[in-house]
């Protein structure tokens, strides 16, 4: 199988290079990776401007996002690949985090070009052995070449912080609604500028789960699988947007 690996995080990454080495012996890998850290850039591509390439030992490390990457890997550097994987990321992308993370953008990204994905991440700042996640997601990978999945559509996994002898089992999660307990500290500066500088605190539930979320699953110690797809169309409240239609039929007559 043919693997084109991403992250955001940057060529030479831990969580990558384990990855890529657990893949090594039993798949052709390439990598292509940014150049530097590139955390929380979503699925951001860059405009009026250009992405350099540059050869690394494993592939190539390039000037764009974790989005550019995967767009040039799928069009140049790897167009035959079979599956694209993004991670091992430090630090969970669970339920909303997937529209910040640039992990888990650039598995959409390649679930959008058509190309089964899987976004892989861990909940912890540091990976206490990195090589026993690394082995357990490349085992999700070909699991999930043997049961496609529906185009536009990738997997998302997230792993508690485990390692050698440790159970760690899985279980699908669906998304969990959480915010940041967050602040801007303001600081006024000369010229009538304001700088604001973040503060991100622990996340809290917005809405109570009747059933496990992803983020109380990996708490508890459990790796989940969440399927995530590139369609947000909110059906259930297509009645609401209709209603509105219908009171505003008028409008675009009046307008003309």
């Amino acid at each position: 199988m043919k693997i084109l690996l991403v992250n955001d995080d940057g060529y030479g990454a831990p969580g990558l290079m384990a990855l890529c080495e657990a893949l090594r012996g039993r798949h052709e890998v390439r990598i292509v990776a940014p150049d530097g850290q590139r955390s929380g850039a979503g699925q951001s591509v860059t405009l009026g401007a250009s992405i350099r390439a540059v050869k690394r030992e494993r592939g190539y490390a390039i000037s764009g996002t974790p989005a550019d990457c995967v767009k040039i890997g799928l069009r140049h550097l790897m167009p035959d690949c079979d599956l694209v994987i993004s991670g091992i990321n430090p630090g969970a992308n669970l339920g909303v985090d997937c529209y910040y993370s640039g992990t888990a953008s650039a598995a959409r990204e390649a679930a959008m070009g058509g190309k089964p994905a899987l976004a892989s991440s861990c909940y912890c700042r540091e990976f206490k052995d990195a090589e026993c996640l690394a082995r357990f997601t490349a085992q999700v990978a070909e699991r999930l070449m043997a049961h496609p999945l529906p185009g536009g559509v990738f997997l998302n996994l997230n792993m508690p912080n485990a390692q050698r002898g440790q159970a760690m089992p899985l279980q699908v999660a669906p998304m969990s609604w959480f915010r940041y307990d967050e602040e801007f500290e303001r600081c006024d500066l000369d010229g009538g500028q304001i700088e604001f500088r973040p503060r991100y605190g622990k996340t809290v539930l917005v809405r109570d789960e009747e059933r496990a979320c992803d983020l109380t699953c990996v708490r508890a110690g459990i790796a989940t699988l969440t399927p995530v797809a590139w369609d947000c169309t909110c059906r259930p409240a297509a009645g609401i947007a209709q209603d509105i239609a219908d009171e505003m039929k008028d409008a675009g007559i009046a307008l003309a």
